[in-house]
């Protein structure tokens, strides 16, 4: 029961008497023109809050976007640096003849840049390993 032109329409209100009283509903709304505006404001309003919808996942996304581009920077920043300061911690221990085994790489790997600054300095004045862990 699907009626897309008026003459359908007509056809089904009048086999149907529930029909009837839709078809006769619906003019009587299409002709008030209060019913009529509130019917066009609710659609816009619908539209507005579609549209606010799609807006706010835009701009979500876009915020998204710098996020994540902001902290990857400081993430290879910090790793970086943390690279660096290995590498320095290598150099040292190359120059001083101190022997990096497996578990002083473990050791040095699990270091954050104060832990490897700490190292660092540890190595320059001691010019040796310490013997406890440096954090």
């Amino acid at each position: 029961m699907r009626a897309e032109t008026p003459e359908e329409f007509e056809e089904l209100a009048a086999e149907d008497p529930i029909m009837s009283t839709a078809r006769n509903a619906l003019e009587e709304l299409s002709s008030d023109p209060v019913a009529l505006r509130l019917a066009q404001e609710r659609e816009t309003a619908v539209l507005i809050h579609q549209h606010l919808i799609n807006s706010s996942i835009r701009q979500g996304k876009a915020e998204g976007k710098i996020e994540g581009k902001a902290e990857g920077k400081a993430e290879g920043k910090a790793e970086g640096k943390a690279e660096g300061l290995q590498s320095a911690v290598h150099r040292l221990c190359r120059i001083f003849g101190i022997d990096i085994d497996a578990a002083r790489m473990a050791e040095l790997a699990g270091l954050d840049e104060q832990g490897l600054t700490a190292l660092l300095d540890t190595l320059e004045t001691e010019r040796s390993w310490p013997k406890s862990e440096v954090r």
